[in-house]
């Protein structure tokens, strides 16, 4: 039979091992806000803003983060790792070219 005293002791055990696990995912994970993907898109939302306009540009940025998670096997920007974060920023660089170059050639009479 295990007393109190042992039990409480096993249950500080796990909980302990609970919130390092925990604390040790949040570190793995990106938030948003910094990282590979927020340089990316503080380079390309103005030059998308200003030629898409507010509500295209947003959609456009949603599609391309999304495009560049699927690119390097996550599912969402939470779920990247740090290597796969570079990765992910690299897609969504090349295809926010692709999308600037081709709106420049239009506008232009390419």
């Amino acid at each position: 039979m295990v007393t109190d005293l042992e039990r409480a002791a096993l249950v500080a055990d796990v909980k302990s091992e609970v919130l390092k696990e925990i604390v040790e995912q949040r570190e793995k994970s990106y938030s948003p806000r910094i990282g590979p993907l927020a340089r990316v898109r503080k380079d390309y939302i103005k030059p998308l803003y200003d030629r898409f306009g507010s509500y295209v540009c947003w959609r456009i940025w949603e599609k391309v983060q999304n495009l560049a998670c699927y690119g390097v096997g996550a599912r969402y920007v939470r779920d990247l790792t740090p290597a796969k974060h570079e990765a992910a920023a690299k897609i969504a660089e090349q295809i926010l070219q692709i999308i600037l170059e081709e709106r420049l050639g239009e506008t232009n009479g390419d």
